[in-house]
This record gives C-alpha cells, sequence and structure tokens, in this order.
C-alpha cells in the first residue's frame, strides 16, 4: 500500500513532463502492484484461516475429551457445546487478531 501513492506521485511526474514512455511502464506497475498486493492478502487469509481452523478442531477435541472423562452428574451435557461454539468464535477471530497489529502499520504507510 505504500508502493501505490510512490508510483502515482511518479506518474504525474513523468506527465507534467510529458514523458509517455516512463509513464506507461510505471501505470503499468500501479497494475501489477494492485494484482501482487491482492494475491498477498488472500494468501495470508488462507494461512490464517488453515491455522485457525487446525487451532479450532484441537480445542473442539481436547473439550470433548475433558467432558467425556468428567462424570455426568459433575457436568451439564450443554457444556461441551458451549465450548465448542467457543471454539468456532476462536476461529472466526483468528484472521482479525492479525489485523491488530497490521491496520496501524497501512495507516501509517
Amino acid at each position: 500500500q505504500l508502493a501505490q501513492p510512490l508510483l502515482l506521485q511518479r506518474i504525474v511526474r513523468a506527465v507534467a513532463a510529458h514523458e509517455q514512455g516512463e509513464g506507461m511502464w510505471l501505470a503499468v506497475l500501479v497494475g501489477l502492484n494492485g494484482v501482487v498486493g491482492s494475491l498477498a492478502k488472500e494468501q495470508q487469509l488462507f494461512a490464517t484461516f488453515c491455522l485457525g481452523a487446525e487451532l479450532r478442531s484441537l480445542s473442539v477435541a481436547l473439550v470433548y475429551r475433558t467432558a467425556l472423562s468428567l462424570r455426568a452428574a459433575s457436568a451439564p451435557p450443554s457444556t461441551a457445546n458451549l465450548l465448542s461454539n467457543d471454539a468456532q468464535k476462536l476461529l472466526d477471530a483468528l484472521p482479525l487478531i492479525h489485523l491488530l497489529w497490521a491496520c496501524p502499520l497501512m495507516i501509517l504507510a
């Protein structure tokens, strides 16, 4: 996201100086910048969703193992279901946790 404004600034300078060849290449670079940025963002989202799915499956397995080891009198049956819902929320929140450190950098850039 930092490269886009810098490339646009160079395009404006190239147009003001009537350098059409350089302006065309810079316009192509702006387009490629968008494509590469989009691919990188989607790859990051895919990685965080895969990690979230693994964490969810591990936490659900742990919850059910614990629920099965407890006696029925000590824990109601709905406890395991509620805890598996919490594991799903962990899966949903993982990509957003990444934005806690990424958004300030995007704003500064």
